[in-house]
């Protein structure tokens, strides 16, 4: 079964408007962008979590766990 997380309404759809204001200290420092080109993105990114005919989706992430076992060279 996979899963994937989609959000229509509710506080879950503001995942990525936190997420970048979390991360824009470091953003400023590293100089990739400046406080009013964040701020600009974060209020679209309010404006899309708050319509609730736009559907919110994180991307799908799989993840693989493995070990290494005992091989033979034969």
């Amino acid at each position: 079964m996979v899963k994937q997380i989609a959000e229509l309404r509710g506080p879950n759809k503001r995942f990525w408007e936190v997420t970048l204001r979390e991360a824009t200290p470091a953003i400023l420092v590293a100089g990739a962008a400046t406080e009013e080109e964040l701020d600009t993105i974060c209020t679209e990114l309010r404006a899309v979590a708050e319509d609730e005919t736009i559907l919110v989706m994180l991307a799908r992430v799989t993840q693989v766990w493995a070990g290494l076992g005992s091989r033979s060279n034969s």
